[in-house]
Order: C-alpha cells, then sequence, then structure tokens
C-alpha cells in the first residue's frame, strides 16, 4: 500500500508526523486529535481527521474509505479547499477508485 503524501503548507501536522517516524504512535495520533479538536473551521477539521486517518491506517482500507467521506464532506463545506482534493485523489489511486 502506498503511503500518502503530505499536503503543502499543512504545518500543523508536522509534530504528528515526526512521532510517527519516531514510532511514537499514541503521540502522533493525540497530536492529530488535538489539531482536530482546535480547528474553529468545519472544512479543515474534516480535513484534519481525514489526514489523521491515512496517516495513522496507510493499510487499513476501512480507515482510508472513512478518510475519504471526510475529504468529501470537507470539500461539500468548502469546494476550493485544494488540500482536500489532492488527498482525495491520492486516496482514489490507493483506493484503486479513481
Amino acid at each position: 500500500m502506498r503511503h500518502v503524501q503530505r499536503p503543502r503548507g499543512w504545518r500543523t501536522h508536522k509534530p504528528g508526523e515526526m512521532y510517527l517516524h519516531l514510532g511514537r504512535r499514541e503521540d502522533a495520533q493525540s497530536h492529530f486529535k488535538l489539531a482536530i479538536a482546535t480547528e474553529s473551521i468545519p472544512a479543515l477539521r474534516e480535513f484534519h481527521k481525514a489526514y489523521m486517518l491515512a496517516m495513522l491506517y496507510p493499510s487499513d482500507r476501512t480507515r482510508l474509505l472513512d478518510a475519504k467521506t471526510h475529504l468529501e464532506q470537507a470539500l461539500q463545506l468548502q469546494p476550493q479547499l485544494v488540500s482536500a482534493r489532492r488527498l482525495l485523489e491520492q486516496l482514489n489511486r490507493i483506493l484503486g477508485s479513481g
């Protein structure tokens, strides 16, 4: 299973990615959840949920499908959200449905 590429300009996720790189999944998940909890813009909150799922569970088809749903919701709320569209395209390629 291919891994999801990091979206450009999303500094919010760098600590979570660092924790994953260090093998500290629980710390990574805590950081991603904090990013979700503190995001006030609904479309970005949905994007953060999707990104967390894609990063924490890159080989879990069910979680990736959940991430896809969050991205579709983000794009319904904010159609011009380029990072959500790019991540959705990546997930579609990974899942074989795009």
